[in-house]
């Protein structure tokens, strides 16, 4: 499902990126759950003590890694931006129940989904990242879980400026995402793997790590701390092309296998060839704290 194409040379929105979205959520909603039975939307992160083939103890401690550079205090808030359907705000509530956790996306079905799991009254908002309905200096700790990649550009800057606008002085924003290396070139290959990877997700584009940093520094955001885990997905990377024939050969015997999931294969598929080029790609766990209130 392409976003963009060229015309005469120009690249062009072919349909509005958030209805791509939408709609690859929706019809991809169960495929997510076969890959985390309790709603995680992440690659696992794997350190000496897990198992190598335990892909759900990975993923939370994914969530455990990034729940770290939170740096949370009992009874704060924490906002997710694009929370799928809620997996780290429950791990989050886990090892921390007192604090208060809101979540945002644009998928309805996910909110309903999220609502069927046991937990705690978590505030979910359908609504947009790029435009957050939440007062001023109101949240603690803004995170984004894989979902980075669906903000404006290369900097990712509105979301930056809007989880500037919404935490509180000295509160934090922590990313977890694929970035493009500073100052890498793409040759024409991976450029047009890259491409057919987001258009299946309704990725725009993808964030390119430089300019990531200066979104944050011009949006008053100061102790950058820009933490390279691109190994430690390793393991649950294995386990995709495995899982995506398995769950490919599951859907077509129960005549399921649409465009959508289709696609939705194709670009986890994808994602190994994008990330064993570490030299041009990384995965980062980054975190920054707010100075003080950045409006853009």
């Amino acid at each position: 499902m392409p976003v963009y194409e060229k015309e005469k040379g120009i690249l062009k929105p072919k349909i509005r990126q958030k209805e791509a979205i939408k709609e690859h959520y929706r019809e991809n909603l169960e495929d997510y759950l076969f890959w985390s039975p309790s709603g995680n939307m992440h690659f696992g992160y794997w350190r000496p003590g897990l198992s190598f083939f335990n892909r759900e103890e990975q993923i939370k401690e994914m969530n455990k890694q990034v729940l770290k550079a939170c740096e949370l205090k009992d009874g704060q808030d924490l906002l997710d931006l694009g929370c799928g359907i809620g997996g780290f705000l429950r791990s989050t509530h886990k090892d921390n129940e007192s604090l208060k956790l809101h979540g945002i996306t644009l998928v309805e079905e996910q909110i309903e989904k999220a609502k069927t799991f046991e937990e705690s009254d978590f505030n979910y908002c359908l609504g947009d990242f790029r435009n957050l309905p939440y007062p001023q200096e109101s949240m603690d700790v803004c995170t984004a879980m894989e979902s980075s990649c669906y903000a404006s550009g290369e900097s990712k800057n509105d979301l930056i400026a809007q989880a500037a606008k919404v935490l509180k002085p000295g509160g934090r924003l922590v990313i977890a995402d694929f970035f493009i290396k500073a100052d890498v070139k793409l040759d024409e290959c991976t450029a047009k793997v890259l491409k057919k990877w987001g258009d299946n997700w309704g990725i725009a584009e993808i964030g390119r790590l430089d300019k990531v940093e200066q979104a944050l520094s011009n949006n008053e955001f100061e102790d950058i701390k820009i933490r390279d885990v691109s190994k430690n997905l390793i393991p649950s990377l294995l386990q995709v092309p495995f899982l995506v024939l398995i769950h490919l050969m599951i859907l077509i015997f129960k005549g399921k296998c649409n465009r959508s999931r289709w696609e939705h294969m194709q670009s986890c598929l994808l994602c190994i060839p994008l990330a064993i080029q570490m030299h041009k790609f990384s995965y980062k766990i980054i975190s920054a704290r707010k100075v003080k209130d950045a409006t853009n």
